[in-house]
């Protein structure tokens, strides 16, 4: 029997895709085990194989897998996974030992617990559907008892049986219970009536594995979340092998708690395999988007890790007492899953009109990354689209186009992001090509949404300077200028509304500001804000005078009021723009760019009351004037206090920088061009820091050419600095 596979993923062999394991101490990675079943593909049916092993601390599994045969099972041999390539969306995709020959194209879901999955799925096959094989895998249950077993379960597996020199293949289903030491079974099978036996289960292994009487080769092995197990009969002596799953089934979920994007993976025989491949078996995958609003979106597995997003079926679902029903528009089709005790989905049975029920045996779960962004960048881009750039905790960027992404409007802003500690998800917002303010949410399924919040609100739309700023209290504050240059909020009431989505508010500052008897400032240049511990609010900018404003709040004031910040001091006027870093010693600093190109921070701490001081740190310490309009800056977690631009004269980005080490010699001036290596790319435009959580110093900008260019900086590193094109290394997410 030739095999065929419906996929065309690639295989992927960087021993650099499982990096994310690296981050585990060694002996936490080591003590991850992995359990699974699988079949290879053959003239002789479906092979059926066993496999037991470990996760190494570089990602490998090293395991032993054992074959069917007579007696329970063939000798035990090395399975020659090398690298499990875990990637963006939530795949899986081994790379092999040298002396084994990797399929053609492969692809998988991942199995590990620590990404919130209870179990996964792995499909190779050749070109020429020579070779073809799959893998249910999953971490075992240690320490389990018998007791952990029991109750009612859902049941699926892949039958092979031999008689008079001919095989055939088959999906068969139905339910066991296990009570006590007993488990009963209900198996249906296409054409026949169901089968009900009782078996005894005999003991129970330290690593989670039920032994079952019937003939002495039969077991369950539990998964460590305890609502999924494999199945297992490998003896060939009767004629007749055996694997599948066994799943506990949740009837109580609703449709937000199930929707969500998952990875399908699944074995069809008889009408359906021979739909797709004209054989008696055959290996399907592809990736579910279940929308919460009960409509749904299929993808090609291969196409969507690529980043397309080009529906292959789409159509509505329900969920009705544990079972989820696809009904796919247009094709007279459905597609039956059971509802998993956990984060996912058993594929049960597709149906075409006028057909009988077509049994498969399969797995969907969810796609979640299996890594985490560190830190984000966003960019505009030409044509009104406008991207964020993640950099994930694999050393790996991913590019977004979240408008795309949510099917929002198109932005002409540069998004702003921030993740939410309240829900722990990552936000965006921008202004859209129409004015109004959009919203982006990135909910724990992996998919974005979008609300027009300025409709929403029927409030008046930020047009230029848009902000965000999140107060000591968690509370977003999304603030810009109208096109009358007044100064609009849109903030987080505290309140959670329908679906558990944030409240938002709208605040008119400049008409609070004139009500109260205080200027609204004519603010000219880009604005900032920011929050403080003791979550004073603040947004500060440039006056067409030079003067840096600040519209601020605090705890115990009434109202907002406006300040002239620069009245009194005698520094010069300020150009372009502001950055603002603050200590750890509550000190707010804010730097700008004098006519001269001198760096001049105006400064306040505690002590000082209502009076702020200004200091001219090029004057004072015979720095370089900078160009006014690239000035960023950044803290460091060891309090090294940075600015960076780009120098008046030559163009050449220059960091002042100060640190507690060097405190009694005041602020230093660092060339970053003779720190990085020569030809590398170097930002020229639109610069901005970042001390990001994994202790790296960051500075992005645009090249001339316009792409996104990161200079960074870890501990290690000595003193060279790393240049990336970002642009050029994302990969589509």
């Amino acid at each position: 029997m030739q095999s065929r596979v419906q996929s065309s993923a690639r295989v992927v062999r960087s021993r650099a895709g499982f990096a994310q394991l690296e981050s585990l101490e060694p002996r936490l990675a080591m003590s991850i085990t992995a359990v699974g079943i699988g079949g290879v593909f053959s003239d002789d049916g479906v092979i059926p194989y066993v496999l037991d092993g470990s996760i190494d601390d570089h990602g490998g599994l090293r395991a032993q897998s054992i074959a069917a045969g007579i007696g329970g099972g063939a000798p035990a041999r090395s399975y020659p996974v090398d690298d499990l390539g875990l990637d963006d969306h939530g795949g899986l995709r081994p790379g092999f030992e040298d002396s084994f020959k990797p399929y053609d194209h492969s692809n998988g879901a991942a199995f590990l617990r620590r990404y919130g999955n209870s179990g996964g799925w792995y499909q190779g096959r050749d070109d020429s559907y020579a070779r073809a094989e799959f893998s249910f895998l999953m971490e075992p249950a240690q320490g389990a008892t018998l007791a952990d077993s029991e109750g009612s379960w859902g049941l699926s597996f892949l039958h092979t049986e031999w008689e008079d020199g001919r095989h055939e293949v088959d999906v068969r289903w139905g339910s066991a219970v296990i009570s006590g030491s007993a488990i009963t079974w209900t198996i249906n099978r296409v054409g026949r009536e169901a089968r009900a036996d009782t078996d005894s289960i005999t003991s129970v292994t330290p690593g989670g594995k039920l032994l079952i009487s019937h003939e002495g080769h039969e077991s369950v092995q539990l998964g460590a979340g305890k609502q999924l197990a494999l199945y297992i009969d490998l003896d060939r002596a009767d004629n007749e092998v055996s694997t599948g799953l066994l799943y506990r089934i949740a009837p109580d979920k609703t449709m937000p708690q199930i929707a969500g994007t998952y990875r399908v993976g699944m074995v069809a025989t008889g009408a359906l395999a021979r739909s797709v491949s004209a054989e008696d078996a055959a290996l399907l995958n592809f990736v579910l988007a279940l929308d919460a609003d009960g409509t749904y979106q299929q993808y090609d597995t291969a196409d969507y890790d690529a980043g397309g997003r080009t529906a292959t079926a789409a159509g509505t679902w329900m969920h009705d007492a544990g079972t989820v029903i696809l009904s796919q528009a247009g094709r007279g089709a459905t597609w039956n899953f059971a509802v998993g005790g956990d984060s996912q989905l058993i594929p049960r049975f597709y149906l075409t009109t006028g057909a009988a029920d077509q049994p498969v045996v399969g797995l969907a779960a969810r796609a979640e990354s299996a890594t985490t962004p560190v830190f984000t960048v966003a960019q505009s881009a030409t044509g009104g689209n406008a991207v964020i750039y993640e950099l994930h905790d694999d050393r790996t960027w991913r590019r977004v186009d979240v408008a795309a992404r949510s099917g929002g409007p198109a932005l002409r802003s540069e998004p702003i992001t921030w993740e939410d500690r309240k829900d722990g998800l990552q936000y965006a917002a921008g202004i859209s090509v129409n004015g109004g303010l959009v919203l982006f949410r990135r909910a724990a399924s992996g998919l974005w949404s979008h609300r027009i919040l300025s409709d929403d609100l029927a409030a008046a739309k930020i047009a230029t300077d848009l902000n965000i700023m999140v107060g000591a209290d968690g509370l977003a504050h999304l603030s810009g200028l109208d096109s009358a240059r007044d100064l609009v909020e849109y903030a987080q009431s505290g309140r959670s509304g329908l679906g558990g989505e944030f409240e938002w508010e709208f605040h008119h500052r400049g008409d609070e500001l004139r009500t109260a008897g205080l200027p609204m400032p004519a603010f000219a240049g880009p604005l900032i804000s920011y929050a403080t511990r003791w979550n004073g609010l603040n947004i500060a900018g440039l006056s067409d005078d030079g003067h840096i404003w600040s519209v601020w709040w605090a705890p115990g004031m009434t109202g907002w009021r406006s300040d002239d910040l620069t009245v009194g001091l005698g520094g010069g006027k300020l150009s372009g723009g502001l950055t603002v870093y603050q200590t750890s010693w509550d000190g707010i600093n804010l730097a700008g760019i004098d006519d001269s190109g001198h760096v001049a921070v105006t400064w306040w701490v505690p002590g000082f009351g209502g009076r702020w001081e200004q200091s001219d740190l090029t004057a004072m310490f015979a720095g370089p004037g900078l160009a006014a309009a690239a000035v960023s800056s950044y803290v460091s977690s060891w309090d090294g206090l940075n600015i960076a631009g780009f120098d008046k004269d030559s163009g050449e980005l220059k960091v002042y920088w100060w640190s507690p080490a060097v405190s009694g010699e005041g602020w230093k001036v660092t060339s970053l061009a003779a720190a990085i290596p020569a030809g590398s790319p170097m930002p020229a435009a639109r610069l901005r820091g970042l001390a990001a959580d994994d202790s790296s110093l960051n500075l992005m900008g645009e090249s001339e050419a316009g792409a996104m260019v990161r200079l960074h900086w870890e501990p290690g590193m000595g003193g060279t600095w790393a240049a990336t094109n970002i642009t050029a290394s994302a990969i589509d997410a």
